[in-house]
């Protein structure tokens, strides 16, 4: 990705006043969710961290736009950004607890057991 440095001499200033992220991260949101839910950021590795505002429910649709080294060299600043589709979805915790009983598991050894006294018995009677 290119640098921020980069995306300046690229762009320009930013239209909406702050510094430029690492590939010149532009955030495209869509029709399906016009009011983003979230933040995002990136840093020069790649690595993109969204962070929700708040406590909210469903799911929140956008394309995540950054320039590669590769990419700024073609033309128009359109054909510079390649568009990843990303959907975050954020459901609310159900608050139901699980109130199941544990029966502990121990069936197999229940089982063996009683085929071990049948065993014994068994043994018992062709002895006598």
């Amino acid at each position: 990705m290119v640098t921020p440095a980069t995306c300046k001499r690229l762009f320009g200033d930013r239209p909406d006043g702050k510094e430029w992220q690492p590939g010149c991260l532009k955030i495209k949101q869509s029709t399906d969710t016009p009011v983003s839910k979230g933040s995002v950021t990136i840093d020069q590795n790649g690595n993109v961290v969204y962070t929700p505002n708040g406590n909210w429910h469903g799911a929140d649709i956008f394309s995540i736009q950054v320039v590669t080294s590769v990419s700024r060299f073609n033309d128009g600043t359109d054909f510079q950004y390649v568009s990843i589709p990303a959907t975050v979805v954020q459901e609310p915790v159900s608050g139901i607890e699980d109130k199941s009983v544990s029966t502990g598991g121990g069936g197999s050894v229940g089982g063996g057991l009683i085929l071990g006294l049948f065993g014994l018995i068994a043994l018992r009677r062709f002895k006598s």
